[in-house]
């Protein structure tokens, strides 16, 4: 599955792909929606009836969990030492911060 992900902070545009390929390997024919960046962590949607019923549920827990695995991926570099920062609204890493 192929998308612009050139919208996305160039940190999580590695932690989206991986997730659009999983989707693509998993889940034959499932259309993703929505994949933005919102208050400081990745937001996927899938479209329901793009997915069969019985995979619908775990298609649903695969966009939340890349949405929690964004709150420690620095938005700048890609590190997976992120945390949110007083400032920041988006996580990102000590090396980065300076």
């Amino acid at each position: 599955m192929m998308l612009d992900l050139s919208h996305l902070p160039k940190g999580w545009q590695p932690l989206a792909q991986e997730f659009l390929d999983r989707v693509t390997r998993e889940f034959r024919g499932a259309v993703v929606t929505e994949i933005s960046a919102k208050a400081g962590w990745l937001s996927v949607d899938i479209d329901k009836k793009s997915v069969r019923p019985q995979d619908y549920w775990r298609a649903s827990k695969a966009c939340e969990s890349v949405g929690s695995a964004s709150w420690h991926v620095c938005v700048e570099c890609g590190s997976h030492h992120a945390e949110p920062r007083p400032g920041h609204v988006m996580p990102i890493c000590t090396p980065c911060l300076t």
